[in-house]
C-alpha cells in the first residue's frame, strides 16, 4: 500500500468520523468543554501546517514562479512587473501579497527555498486556511453550539486534501476560496456591500472567481426584491457595484490597466486542453491533456464545456430562487457551481475543486441550524427530529466524503507521481477516477434536485415552524358507527334544546288594530303627568 492510497483511506475515514461526531445531538449541550479547547485546536492546526510546509518544498514549478514574482515585485514594483518577455499568469492581488515576501528575503538575505523562505511563500495560503476555519467555527457556534463548531472547524482544518493543497503543494487556492466563503456568508446575512467587495478581490486574485458570479446575481435579486421591488435597494445595489468596480480599477492601476487586461484574458485562454490533470468527465473519456478542440459526440470538447457553464449558471440561479430563504443556500449553490464546472467544463486543473470542501461544510451547518431552529422540542428542550430527511442527510454526507477523497487522490497523484516524460495521459487509474468523479457529481445533482423539490425545505423558517406546530388533522382509517344509545342521547339533546330555543325565539302576540296615516298627517301622543317616553316601538306591516 503506497502513501497515496493510505492518505485516501484516511481522508474517507476522517471525514466520516468527524461528520458523524459533529452533527447536533441531544447530549451536545451537556458536554463540558474547556476554555482552552478552541485555541488549542487552532494552534495545533497552525503548527501542523508549518511543519508540513518545511517538510516538503512543494510543486517545483509553482514555488519557482511564486519566489521569482516576489523578488521581481520587491525589485521593480508593480509598474514594470508585467512584460512580454517575462512569464506571469496571475492577476495583481496575489502579487501584492507576495511583495512583503520579496522585501523580507532581500532585507535579511534569506536563502531561496530555505525553511524560512518556504514558510513565507506558503504563509498566505496557511493564514487563509486558518481564517476559513475560523469562519466555519463562528457560523457553527452561532447556530449549533460550541461542540459542533469545534467538530466542523476541525473537519476543514485537518482535512488531508486541504493540508495537501496549501501546506504541502504551496498553492494559493485557499486565498481565493476565502473570498468565496466570505461572499457566501455576507450574502446569507443580506449584507451586499462587503459581498461585492470580496467578490471584486476574488476576481483580482484568480479568474476562477468568475465561476461564482451567479451567487452575486442571486444575492442582488434577493436584496432588491425583498417581498417586492425596492427602488431604494436597487439604487444602493448599483452604487455598491460601482464602488466595487472602482476598487478593482484602483488596485489594478499601478500595474497598468492595459497590462492587467491583457494578462487576465491570456490567463483565461491558457492551457487549451480538455482537461489539465483534472480527473473529471473528460479525463474519464481518456481526453486528459488532449486539445480542447477534440470532438466528442460530434462537437468539440470546448463547446460542450461552454454548454456546461451556461447550464450551470442558469440552473444555479433557478436553484437559488427555489430554495428561497433556506439557510446555507448560497453555500449549496456555490458547491453546485464549482462541482459542475470542474466535472464538465474544459481547461480544468486538479486543484480547482478545492472550494467545494468549505462550501459543503457551510451548507451542512445551514441544514443543521434550520433543524434546530424550526422543529418542535421535547420537554427537555431538545429537538425531536431533522427537517432534512434521513435519506438526504446521509446522501449529502456520503457525497461530501467521496468528493473530498477524490480531490485528495487527484491532487496527490499529480503532485507526487506527475512526470511529463513518463506520464500516461489515459492510464486506467486516471480514467477510473474521472468516471467515478462524474458518478459522484451526478449523485450530487440528484441530492440538489431532491432538496429543491422538498416542499418543507422550500418554505422559509417561519412557515415551516407554523406547519410543524399546526399539523393537519389525520382522518381515521376506520369509520366509527353510532349505537342506539348514541341516537337516543342525540335526539334527547335536540328536543331539549329546541324547546328552549323556540320558547325564547320571540313574543307570540301581534298587533290587533290597524292605523294607516295619510300623507303629511301628524300624530300626537299624550302621557300621564310625570311620565316621559324614552323610546317608541312600532310595527310596520301591510293590512290583512
Amino acid at each position: 500500500m503506497n502513501i497515496l492510497t493510505l492518505c485516501v483511506l484516511t481522508t474517507l475515514a476522517f471525514s466520516s468520523f468527524i461528520l458523524y461526531c459533529g452533527l447536533p445531538r441531544p447530549y451536545a449541550k451537556k458536554v463540558t468543554i474547556g476554555r482552552m479547547t478552541v485555541p488549542l485546536v487552532f494552534l495545533l492546526a497552525l503548527t501542523l501546517r508549518i511543519v508540513l510546509s518545511v517538510s516538503y518544498v512543494g510543486h517545483t514549478a509553482d514555488m519557482s514562479c511564486f519566489s521569482s514574482w516576489a523578488d521581481r515585485m520587491a525589485t521593480l514594483g508593480p509598474s514594470r512587473f508585467y512584460a512580454k518577455d517575462y512569464f506571469s499568469d496571475y492577476p495583481p492581488l496575489y502579487l501584492y501579497i507576495l511583495t512583503p515576501v520579496g522585501f523580507l528575503r532581500k532585507l535579511f538575505s534569506i536563502e531561496r527555498y530555505s525553511e524560512i523562505h518556504l514558510v513565507l511563500l506558503k504563509l498566505p495560503s496557511i493564514l487563509s486556511d486558518m481564517t476559513i476555519g475560523y469562519v466555519i467555527y463562528r457560523e457553527a457556534k452561532k447556530h449549533l453550539g460550541l461542540l459542533s463548531a469545534i467538530f466542523f472547524a476541525s473537519l476543514f482544518l485537518f482535512h488531508p486534501a486541504i493540508l495537501l493543497n496549501s501546506s504541502v503543494w504551496g498553492q494559493v487556492d485557499a486565498v481565493f476560496t476565502l473570498f468565496v466563503v466570505l461572499v457566501c456568508v455576507f450574502l446569507e446575512r443580506q449584507n451586499l456591500l462587503p459581498a461585492m467587495l470580496f467578490y471584486g478581490l476574488g476576481v483580482l486574485m484568480k479568474p476562477q472567481m468568475l465561476i461564482f458570479t451567479p451567487l452575486l446575481i442571486l444575492g442582488t435579486i434577493h436584496y432588491v426584491f425583498r417581498g417586492r421591488f425596492s427602488i431604494e435597494a436597487y439604487v444602493r445595489a448599483c452604487a455598491y457595484a460601482l464602488l466595487t468596480m472602482a476598487m478593482v480599477i484602483l488596485l489594478a492601476m499601478p500595474f497598468g490597466l492595459n497590462n492587467v487586461y491583457a494578462q487576465y484574458f491570456d490567463t483565461i485562454k491558457s492551457c487549451p486542453y480538455a482537461s489539465v490533470n483534472a480527473y473529471n468527465f473528460w479525463a474519464g473519456m481518456g481526453l486528459n491533456w488532449y486539445p480542447q478542440d477534440t470532438k466528442f459526440c460530434g462537437l468539440p470538447a470546448s463547446t460542450w464545456g461552454f454548454i456546461a457553464i451556461v447550464l450551470a449558471t442558469a440552473f444555479s440561479i433557478i436553484l437559488g430562487l427555489r430554495l428561497k430563504t433556506l439557510r446555507g443556500k448560497y453555500a449549496v449553490v456555490g458547491s453546485f457551481l464549482i462541482i459542475t464546472v470542474f466535472t464538465f467544463s474544459v481547461r480544468m486543473h486538479e486543484r480547482y475543486l478545492y472550494p467545494v470542501i468549505p462550501l459543503m461544510i457551510l451548507g451542512l451547518i445551514g441544514f443543521c441550524a434550520r433543524q434546530l431552529s424550526t422543529v418542535p422540542v421535547s420537554k427537555e428542550g431538545e429537538p425531536q427530529k431533522w427537517t432534512l430527511s434521513p435519506t438526504l442527510r446521509r446522501g449529502y454526507l456520503v457525497v461530501f466524503a467521496l468528493i473530498g477523497t477524490f480531490h485528495l487522490y487527484n491532487t496527490g497523484h499529480v503532485l507526487f507521481f506527475y512526470d511529463p516524460a513518463t506520464y500516461k495521459w489515459d492510464a486506467f487509474n486516471i480514467r477510473f477516477a474521472g468516471i467515478m468523479m462524474t458518478v459522484v457529481t451526478l449523485a450530487f445533482f440528484l441530492l440538489v434536485f431532491r432538496l429543491q423539490t422538498d416542499k418543507e425545505m422550500a418554505l422559509n423558517p417561519e412557515e415551516l415552524a407554523f406547519r410543524i406546530a399546526n399539523p393537519p388533522l389525520k382522518i381515521a382509517e376506520e369509520k366509527t358507527k353510532m349505537t342506539k344509545l348514541d341516537l337516543i342521547l342525540l335526539l334527547s339533546i335536540m328536543i331539549a334544546y329546541s324547546c328552549f330555543a323556540l320558547y325564547d325565539l320571540g313574543d307570540n302576540k301581534a298587533p290587533e288594530s290597524v292605523y294607516s296615516p295619510a300623507v303629511s298627517e301628524t300624530m300626537t301622543f299624550e302621557f300621564p303627568e310625570g311620565h316621559e317616553a324614552k323610546y317608541l316601538s312600532y310595527y310596520i306591516a301591510p293590512e290583512h
